[in-house]
């Protein structure tokens, strides 16, 4: 599943899935750009039952100044022992942080920032 968080406004958004069964996959790739003065906050969560049951939730996000992004930390809803992975990215024309260890280096605009992030395949590049 890929999906772009609305920009222009402030909110809230959450992707949510229910794995039944064993080997069930629950792959997410989400990106969002949040404008000047602008709050965005996005939660993933899963449940599920069976054997090797596991979700992997890549998100990145451009912030433009004064703005926040944050990416809430990949949860079960009721504590089930499900395999999860999170890769989150937020970038600004100031800093990256990744996996909320922030880097050094930064882009210049949203477009450079995607298209050196996101997959090339992925349609989700073009977002900027």
């Amino acid at each position: 599943m890929e999906g772009i968080i609305p920009k222009n406004q402030h909110g809230y958004s959450s992707f949510y899935s229910f794995l039944d069964g064993s080997d069930a996959r629950w792959n997410v790739q989400l990106a969002s750009m949040v404008e000047a003065d602008c709050q965005q906050e996005v939660v993933t969560q899963v449940d599920g039952y069976g054997e090797n049951t596991s979700a992997q939730v890549n998100e990145w996000g451009w912030v433009a100044p004064n703005a926040q992004l944050k990416w809430g930390k990949l949860a079960t809803v009721d504590d089930e022992p499900l395999e999860l992975h999170q890769h989150r990215v937020i970038a600004s024309s100031a800093k990256t942080v990744v996996n909320d260890q922030k880097e050094t280096s930064h882009f210049n605009a949203p477009d450079d920032f995607f298209k050196t992030q996101l997959p090339a395949s992925s349609w989700l590049a073009r977002l900027s």
